[in-house]
């Protein structure tokens, strides 16, 4: 692993997700966000392509099972808190008013949580 490269990968890959100093490409930026995950294994990387997973964007359909796939792994990987919130958002009304408390997820959020996990992607976990 050449050190750097995985954020320098995500950075570009984020300049293209919200068209900053590039013309938007969120399609490209699926592209080099998963060549920071495959090659770097760039958790923030999997943090971000979850994100734009979850809302989809032109030319990127919304995919919630693999957004979550994604914040699970970065969660496993580095302990993620913006994927733990993410995946709150994504997973579970409930979980949506817990994460209002700043990196605090409660234990009715969490049992909230695996039971949507399990309904959205079985096999994520």
């Amino acid at each position: 692993m050449n050190a750097g490269v995985g954020p320098a990968l995500n950075e570009v890959a984020r300049l293209y997700d919200i068209g900053e100093g590039v013309e938007r490409n969120p399609k490209y930026a699926v592209e080099v966000y998963t060549r920071a995950i495959e090659e770097e294994g760039s958790t923030l990387a999997m943090y971000n392509l979850g994100v734009l997973l979850a809302k989809g964007a032109e030319g990127v359909p919304v995919n919630p099972k693999r957004a979550v796939e994604l914040f699970l792994r970065a969660i496993e990987e580095d302990g993620c808190i913006d994927s733990m919130q993410h995946l709150g958002f994504l997973l579970s009304s409930k979980a949506r008013r817990c994460t209002k408390r700043r990196f605090h997820m409660p234990s009715v959020c969490s049992n909230a949580l695996s039971r949507r996990v399990e309904t959205i992607a079985p096999n994520a976990t």
